[in-house]
């Protein structure tokens, strides 16, 4: 019986080898994962200054979006009729530069209230939930066509789109807003620029 036992003390040793060292593998991946976070955060506050871009569409009429609210109603959100220049942000669940964005996008809607509209690349998909609730201080639309993004020519998120008073695309802010283009969107907004 002694002679049977002594290979497995001999192995003893492997099974606590390999937790340790997946633990040390899963610390090493949680510090890569929070020094990407901070880099992204430092590429965003290093944008330069002037964030706005034409898009293609930059002056075309903005198509009327027929979507559903979070909550499932049925809503049109009619750009033909606006009295005011509105804010459209683009987003998507899964997108990590969306959630950074939802700090200034926040921001922009207590600032410029009923202007800001969210709408959401997830069709038929439960939402992230840090675009539901008391994160979020502007509606969220869900699409009830994928047809909208051809219309919209859309192929990345985050994006922050202005449609001016005529009905038209303004400009167009790509990736999270930094400090001085939020200003530059409550300036649109507010009637202090006309982007």
């Amino acid at each position: 019986m002694a002679a049977s036992s002594e290979p497995h003390k001999s192995t003893n040793w492997v099974w606590p080898a390999l937790c340790l060292i997946l633990g040390v593998a899963l610390l090493f991946a949680a510090w890569q994962n929070l020094q990407l976070k901070r880099e992204m955060a430092e590429i965003i506050e290093r944008s330069p200054g002037k964030a706005h871009f034409a898009n293609d569409r930059t002056g075309d009429p903005a198509p009327t979006v027929h979507a559903y609210t979070l909550d499932g109603q049925p809503f049109e959100l009619r750009t033909d009729a606006l009295q005011t220049p509105i804010a459209l942000l683009w987003l998507s669940s899964g997108c990590e530069p969306c959630v950074l964005a939802l700090e200034n996008w926040n921001k922009l809607a207590i600032e410029c209230l009923d202007r800001v509209w969210g709408i959401t690349f997830d069709l038929g998909v439960e939402p992230d939930p840090a675009f539901l609730g008391e994160h979020v201080q502007f509606p969220i639309l869900e699409p009830q066509s994928e047809d909208i993004f051809a219309q919209y020519d859309l192929n990345i998120t985050p994006q922050t789109m202005i449609v001016r008073p005529d009905g038209t695309i303004g400009n167009v802010w790509y990736g999270p807003l930094n400090e001085q283009s939020l200003q530059e969107v409550i300036d649109v907004l507010s009637g202090v620029s006309a982007r």
